[in-house]
């Protein structure tokens, strides 16, 4: 009978986007197998989100202008309402507070869903890999683990066969900036986010780190050459 043979690199690149192809690819090294890869799934914009932000812009604009409207109408008739002008601006203040607040939200939703866009990572036969924007957008930081370092392995599920991946490392190492969760200790912890079919990942990446200390220790085992 055949032995199976290992999945072809291109077959498992193919649902990435080319230039996502190119950087899993430019980080393997000589010899090396690619078993798996995947970008960070990133949630479908949802306006509902916004939606108290969004009503309370619009009452505060309409109370605005619907006093503004009275003020007009009382000057038309010799009426000087000075309390319902200092309500009047007051409301389009607010308005105007309100819409800041509310495009800042709307462009740091976008901003955070574009960096969770270009979370890359891989699986192979000798690490993990972990491709992320640097904290400035400015960079890329790439991190890689080699599998027999892979500690405890905790998987959250969302809906979809989505999840995420995180695991210990043993050692230790200096601090770095993650652009999702600020300062770690990239020796302590680890995540594969938001990727597709979180168990059929997990239970690869279970199997490939036992078999590689397998085949470490089979490497270390004392020969007999008798």
């Amino acid at each position: 009978m055949d032995e199976p043979q290992p999945p072809d690199i291109e077959d498992i690149l193919a649902e990435l986007h080319e230039d996502a192809r190119g950087r899993v690819k430019e980080e393997l090294l000589p010899g090396e197998r690619l078993l798996w890869a995947a970008r960070s799934h990133r949630d479908p914009f949802r306006l509902s989100g916004f939606a108290l932000n969004l009503f309370v812009t619009l009452t505060f604009a309409a109370g605005s202008f619907i006093a503004f409207r009275y003020v007009f109408s009382a000057e038309r008739q010799g009426r000087t309402p000075d309390g319902l002008v200092a309500i009047a601006i007051l409301l389009g203040i607010a308005a105007a507070i309100s819409a800041i607040v509310f495009a800042s939200s709307i462009a740091s939703e976008r901003n955070k869903r574009w960096t969770r866009s270009q979370h890359l990572y891989a699986i192979t036969n000798r690490r993990v890999i972990l491709r992320t924007p640097t904290y400035d957008r400015l960079g890329v930081e790439v991190r890689t683990i080699d599998l027999p370092a892979v500690g405890s392995i905790h998987r959250t599920e969302y809906p979809d066969q989505l999840g995420t991946l995180t695991f210990s490392v043993e050692g230790s190492g200096p601090k770095v900036v993650d652009p999702e969760h600020g300062t770690v200790d990239p020796f302590e912890t680890y995540r594969l986010e938001k990727i597709p079919e979180i168990r059929r990942v997990e239970l690869l990446l279970r199997q490939t780190i036992a078999d590689r200390r397998f085949q470490q220790a089979d490497e270390a085992s004392p020969k007999d050459f008798a």
